[in-house]
């Protein structure tokens, strides 16, 4: 019997050995990829801690509060008198420093932003522990600890983008070293360092966001889920190496501790477009009856909050696009009425006379084909005014195409739960 539990509780720990060895790994590449991510969506605070004659404080309490959302990271500084967060969330921050013998120093709207280090120095005053010194965070500093040249855009100037589709995209081009693309040139985002458009790199929350079927971004983040845009230039760390030019980051919104919630509307017609002057010499020559057919309008809405405050947060966003443009006129040979009675006649199908009867008919006739032995005579018109439309639904969009106008309706959804503990919690 001994024997017997001896072999069983040998097995018992074999075989939790192989768990454990199969578990590691995936627990580890679970870190690594969690890491990975968040060196791309993360921003860095750091900075150094000294006493009033300019000498180092070791071992000073550091604590970093995001504003919105209330979740707290804590360090200590070093020997040195240094401290950095490595991993923070982009948004503003309270950064509060407490240390044996001095005052505490709190410092409010602390600017973290994605991809960038931010750093925040404290002086501490000597005094009473339960004295408070308060701070309010100026405009940052010319960065002189890194060589990478980024870009920071932040909700506002999204937001502020006059354009029809509100891709934060084409803010590349107010970067410096940074020039739009010329026509016939393939890739998204313009020319960064020289290089080729089709040579840039774009992700959205830290994932891969490239269609190499296009040389661009895959996907059309709502103007109104942005929390921010950061585009690298020059000087990108290796995490960025599969590409050779710009970096183009998109980080969206998460919830915060409070309920918060926005509608949009816009819209652009022809009745408020200008006309250029290509257009203009059209209408004035009779080449065109109207003016052109180019309307747009989209809608949608965004709402975040919490769902355990300080810990959990949920936002979500949606929008919808409407886009209707005139199509361009082609000349077409179609036959005339009797070329197409001729055609209803030979047909042996039942099924196909019906098809041919809602053929559309030239007014008169220019030239002739031979069907069959027939000659069925035909004409040119230049545009077909109804007859034709198209369906193609997908789970997101719906297009409708109708000559001689273009319909092309989309719908986009985005959401994002955000996980956050705080450590001041058990």
């Amino acid at each position: 019997m001994r024997a017997f539990a001896e072999s069983k509780q040998t097995a018992r720990t074999s075989v939790s050995g192989r768990c454990m060895a199969l578990l590691l790994p995936a627990m580890l590449m679970t870190v690594l990829s969690i890491t990975a991510s968040a060196q791309r969506i993360t921003g860095t605070l750091r900075g150094l801690v000294n006493d009033p004659n300019g000498a180092a404080v070791t071992g000073a309490a550091i604590t970093a509060t995001n504003q919105q959302t209330g979740v707290t990271e804590h360090t200590v500084s070093t020997s040195t008198g240094s401290y950095e967060f490595p991993t923070l969330l982009p948004g503003p921050y309270t950064v509060s420093t407490q240390s044996q013998g001095f005052r505490e120093s709190v410092t409010k709207g602390v600017n973290v932003s994605a991809n960038s280090v931010t750093d925040n120095n404290v002086t501490l005053s000597v005094g009473a522990n339960s004295e408070t010194v308060e701070v309010n965070a100026g405009v940052t500093e010319v960065q002189t600890t890194t060589s990478t040249i980024n870009n920071d855009f932040s909700t506002k100037e999204v937001l502020d983008i006059p354009t029809g589709n509100g891709s934060p995209l084409q803010l590349a081009v107010l970067a410096p070293n940074t020039t739009a693309q010329q026509g016939g040139i393939t890739g998204v985002g313009g020319s960064v360092g020289g290089q080729r458009p089709n040579t840039n790199s774009f992700t959205v929350d830290g994932v891969d966001d490239n269609n190499t079927g296009v040389t661009g971004n895959n996907t059309n983040v709502i103007q109104d889920a942005v929390s921010g845009f950061n585009l690298v230039t020059n000087q990108f760390s290796a995490e960025y190496a599969n590409a050779a030019s710009g970096q183009f980051n998109i980080v969206t919104k998460s919830g915060t501790n409070n309920w918060h919630g926005s509608a949009e509307y816009y819209l652009q017609n022809r009745n408020l477009n200008a006309l250029d002057n290509l257009t203009k010499k059209a209408l004035l020559e009779g080449d065109l009856d109207h003016v052109p057919r180019l309307d747009q309008t989209r809608t949608g809405g965004t709402l975040g909050g919490p769902i355990i405050k300080n810990r959990w947060f949920v936002f979500g966003a949606y929008e919808f696009t409407n886009f209707r443009q005139d199509g361009n006129s082609a000349s077409v040979t179609l036959p005339t009425d009797a070329g197409r009675q001729s055609l209803v006649s030979m047909a042996a199908d039942p099924e196909v006379a019906k098809l041919l009867g809602i053929i559309p008919t030239a007014t008169s006739a220019n030239n002739a084909v031979t069907v069959n032995g027939t000659q069925i005579p035909v004409g040119s018109r230049r545009s077909i005014q109804y007859g034709l439309q198209a369906f193609l639904a997908s789970d997101q969009r719906t297009f409708l195409v109708q000559q001689p106008e273009h319909d092309l309706s989309r719908g986009y959804t985005s959401s994002r739960v955000q996980p956050a503990w705080n450590q001041q919690q058990s």
